[in-house]
């Protein structure tokens, strides 16, 4: 995104464990950001196959 002149908020930088549940509370805080301060779009990576789920 910077190579493209873009910036990244540090807020939008989030992890977290990898499971369900870390995944969740991730987006949650993405959520809990001012609607007007919140990425348009999100880049997500899972190591979770389709059984854990």
């Amino acid at each position: 995104m910077v190579a493209a002149g873009l910036t990244v908020d540090p807020s939008w930088v989030v992890s977290g464990a990898p499971t369900l549940a870390g995944g969740k509370g991730a987006l949650e805080s993405i959520l809990r950001l001012d609607p007007a301060a919140r990425p348009t779009a999100l880049f997500v990576a899972s190591l979770l196959g389709p059984s854990a789920c």
